[in-house]
């Protein structure tokens, strides 16, 4: 049987999850440097730094799974980190465009990190398919 998982998923998945950790230090800072620097409504303040706690919980599962699915070949841990990775694109999309003060290092990292989500999903979505047909 021939193999079918992907290197470049795994590639992706490696350093888009390294890239994760780096990115939610620089925001955290970042919540950091803004908090003490610029005039921040509290309750936007408050909503904006909880939205980065919950990403950690997320992230991290989304990536095992889509490894796992990758690894064994299967299509549900991959359809569901997918699934995971939408309330992910909708939260770096609101930090480039929503947030109160959007900062153009900011741009530049929620940016990095929306590419690293969209091409492991759609290396994913492109895998599906043919982990389906070895079945």
């Amino acid at each position: 049987k021939p193999v079918k998982t992907s290197l470049l998923l795994e590639v992706f998945l490696y350093f888009g999850g390294l890239y994760d950790a780096v990115w939610w230090i620089a925001q955290l800072a970042l919540f950091v440097f803004k908090g003490l620097n610029l005039p921040y409504p509290t309750n936007n303040f408050t909503t904006e730094f909880v939205l980065l706690w919950l990403y950690l919980p997320i992230d991290p599962v989304r990536l095992f799974l889509s490894s796992k699915g990758n690894k064994t070949e299967t299509n549900s841990p991959l359809v569901l980190a997918i699934i995971l990775s939408l309330p992910l694109i909708a939260l770096h999309v609101f930090y480039m465009l929503y947030q109160t003060y959007v900062l153009r290092f900011e741009l530049i990292i929620n940016a990095a990190s929306l590419f690293f989500i969209c091409i492991q999903d759609l290396i994913s979505f492109v895998k599906v398919p043919s982990f389906a047909a070895s079945r």
